[in-house]
């Protein structure tokens, strides 16, 4: 009896290792989502400002070239 109920703390405190293990890990893990969502966004902002640049940059190549005609 006293080893099954040491085995049964044991098995108690396993578990209770395992969650607290498991709700770091699931912390990490939204921290890193967290991070890459915002470096994406970071990137999609930086990708449409150099896009309107080069259009912007485009449209006033051919406004010259319109207006020496």
């Amino acid at each position: 009896v006293q080893r099954w109920e040491r085995l049964q703390g044991e098995k108690a405190q396993l578990e209770q290792s395992f969650e607290r293990e498991l709700k770091g890990l699931q912390k990490e893990q939204q921290q890193e989502l967290k991070a890459l969502q915002e470096r994406l966004v970071e990137e999609h902002t930086s990708e449409i400002q150099r896009l309107q640049q080069q259009q912007n940059s485009h449209l006033e190549q051919l406004r010259s070239q319109h207006q020496e005609q």
